[in-house]
């Protein structure tokens, strides 16, 4: 027979547990809020838009959101609040931000594409190993000419999975050009890599209109896939 104060020891086990869960619950749910906020106004684009109309556009949605001044203040379910500031730095509608963009101190921007570069320009390695390390690596072409898009997400699995910084690159012209770039730890330069030609020395592989870490982001970058 279980000795009774090993059943009292777990059943106090038992309820820590659950109030440390609960106390842990409203914080994921309002991060989870904020993601989906920021993901409902990155995926729409109006230049135009004023405080006013952001705020009236979010309620119509279903936000509790209210205009003050030069932001809009959106209440999420949890209780917890972010602040919208028009025509931002980001792609979409608004920048988001953690603390009231009218405070004294830096506020705090809520968004993971600040580590999307606007017309990044990056420096090429001159180290001929490295380069011919990569060339020996994957064998071109990745993808049918003109499927850049699938030739680059496959490029920048196998590179990451064998330990290299990958970087997306993406030239938004018609019907657009993706790529990525590899790092040269020995050097801080980078190596392009075309997923139908392989490496790349050409200037134009060095330069974009966006670099983001990620392939997704292209869906926050490429205004075509908005919805304006």
């Amino acid at each position: 027979m279980m000795d009774s104060r090993v059943l009292l020891d777990r059943k106090g086990l038992v309820i820590l547990s659950i109030l440390v869960l609960q106390l842990f619950i409203p914080l994921i749910y309002a991060e989870e809020d904020a993601n989906d906020l920021w993901l409902f106004i990155s995926s729409y684009e109006d230049i135009g838009i004023t405080v006013d109309d952001l705020a009236k556009f979010l309620v119509a949605h279903g936000y509790n959101a209210e205009p003050e001044g030069s932001y809009v203040t959106v209440t999420l379910s949890g209780g917890e609040s972010v602040y919208l500031t028009p025509n931002g730095g980001s792609p979409g509608l608004a920048d988001m931000w953690k603390d009231r963009p009218s405070q004294s101190t830096q506020p705090t921007l809520i968004s993971s594409v600040r580590t999307v570069k606007k017309d990044p320009t990056y420096h090429r390695t001159l180290n001929s190993d490295f380069v011919s390390s990569i060339n020996k690596t994957v064998r071109f072409p990745v993808a049918p000419l003109g499927m850049c898009f699938e030739g680059s997400k496959t490029l920048g699995k196998v590179y990451k999975n064998l330990g290299y910084n990958v970087t997306y690159m993406y030239h938004q012209n018609n019907p657009g050009h993706e790529w990525v770039l590899l790092e040269d730890d020995s050097s801080n330069k980078w190596i392009a890599v075309d997923s139908y030609f392989g490496t790349e020395i050409s200037g134009y592989y060095y330069t974009a209109t966006y670099s983001f870490p990620d392939p997704s982001y292209l869906d926050y970058v490429n205004p075509k896939w908005r919805i304006a």
